[in-house]
């Protein structure tokens, strides 16, 4: 590889950095997707009746009690 290949790879290899790095800004962000999983979960644990409280956490719980039977 010379010397413009091999800077074409670093450019390449910032851009990718910097999407990830922009993409896991957004979710950690107030209302990103990790901050509204983090509060979902946060409310299946408080046992919250809100609307679509904890639904995603609810169903987790149900397969991994279905896939650990099926294991016995």
């Amino acid at each position: 590889m010379d010397g413009e290949e091999q800077e074409a790879a670093r450019a390449r290899a910032r851009g990718e950095a910097r999407r990830w790095s922009d993409a896991a800004r957004a979710a950690v962000s107030p209302g990103g997707s990790s901050d509204r999983s983090l509060d979902e979960f946060v409310e299946f644990l408080r046992g919250g009746s809100g609307a679509g409280a904890g639904e995603k956490w609810k169903a987790l719980v149900r397969e991994g009690s279905e896939a650990a039977a099926s294991e016995m």
